[in-house]
């Protein structure tokens, strides 16, 4: 054996040589094919995406019929690049062309193509499913008892993108459990929170005091964190849901004048002086003009501004004496625009000449933008 190898070493080593360059090559070639595959792959993809962006356009400004953009469409890829296309107009749209757009995402291929997105079990294919059906103006109602079950979902976007969907199409109770799963959920951060809220809002039913209701049956729980009430709140006067106040008047005449959250304070004084409470004044003037939060001082200038008892105006004159400047703007702000006290005769020994003047000018410009 060794001498086999020795006489045929070289020829060995060639064979395997050559081997070696046959199977580089194989490699290269392979290689430089999936690329040219590929580009030419991203290039088709390309010239579909501006294809079907001209006929989009052209459909949306009302140049070219639906039935004739719809005979365009022949495969699945069309159909997902359409969807691409659609997507991106949608962010810009609003009006006329954003109806004719949204009669795009209603083609059945999309819809099939989401509802098996939706039901494959990949928790990311199902929350951008759960997105598509939030822009629909309708879903079916046996789609919606499995949509809300997605809202305890682990996974934050699946659980987000239930919740929007259940706010925009979903009924009174579910609208309920869904907002207690989400509120729960320590994956939504607060600004997603806020804009399911938002979507809870603006997508209200016939059953309105059933939604105000539900939202007073959330915050009476006391089960959430003060960011989440205070979201709550604040819906509940957004909506305009006046038969609210009473029981927000409770909530604020239980605020500990020593311990209290200063997200939930504002959001109450906010609210209820949104909604001419004016009952607060005292509690304000008494407990909360001196609380240990800007924020909560800052509300307090605000409502003492809204509400025209004289008493009001000592509090407001003591508030432009404060540590912080958005508490002495809100106060000055309120004394002028609220009690119409002339600013050359209101009483700012607590700053200089300077500070008072700068604070004098962002007031009055303040005043001229909210006229």
């Amino acid at each position: 054996m060794i001498e086999f190898f020795t006489t045929y070493a070289e020829r060995i080593i060639l064979v395997v040589l050559i081997l070696l360059i046959l199977v580089s090559l194989v490699v290269f070639s392979g290689a430089v094919m999936s690329r040219w595959l590929l580009n030419r792959n991203i290039k088709r993809r390309e010239r579909i995406r501006i294809y079907f962006g001209d006929l989009v356009i052209r459909y949306i400004s009302g140049d070219l019929s639906f039935e004739k953009l719809k005979r365009q469409l022949h495969t699945v890829t069309d159909y997902i690049i359409l969807l691409e296309v659609v997507n991106r107009l949608d962010l810009v749209l609003e009006g006329e062309e954003e109806r004719r757009l949204k009669r795009l995402l209603n083609l059945k291929r999309i819809r099939e193509y989401f509802t098996k997105q939706f039901e494959n079990g990949k928790p990311l294919d199902a929350a951008r499913a759960c997105l598509y059906f939030s822009r629909q103006r309708k879903v079916k109602e046996s789609l919606l008892p499995r949509i809300a079950e997605k809202t305890v979902d682990t996974v934050p976007a699946m659980a987000y993108s239930a919740g929007m969907a259940i706010m925009v199409h979903g009924n009174a109770a579910q609208k309920k459990v869904v907002i207690h799963n989400l509120m729960k959920n320590r994956g939504i951060s607060n600004q997603a929170m806020s804009d399911l809220i938002k979507a809870f809002q603006s997508h209200t039913t016939d059953d309105r005091v059933a939604e105000g209701e539900l939202l007073m049956d959330l915050i009476a729980a006391r089960s959430y964190s003060p960011e989440r009430t205070a979201l709550m709140i604040r819906a509940l006067g957004e909506l305009g849901f006046y038969e609210s106040a009473g029981f927000l008047l409770n909530e604020f005449e239980e605020l500990d004048a020593d311990d209290h959250d200063w997200l939930i304070t504002e959001a109450l004084i906010d609210v209820l002086t949104a909604f001419g409470m004016h009952e607060i004044q005292s509690k304000v003037r008494e407990c909360f003009v001196a609380s240990s939060y800007n924020i909560v001082r800052r509300a307090s200038a605000r409502a003492l501004g809204v509400f025209p008892e004289k008493m009001n105006v000592h509090h407001l004159e003591w508030l432009l004496a404060d540590s912080d400047f958005y508490v002495r703007f809100d106060a000055a702000k309120s004394l002028i625009d609220g009690h119409g006290i002339d600013p050359d005769e209101l009483n700012v020994v607590a700053l200089s000449e300077r500070e008072w003047k700068e604070l004098k000018g962002e007031i009055m410009e303040s005043i001229k933008e909210t006229a």
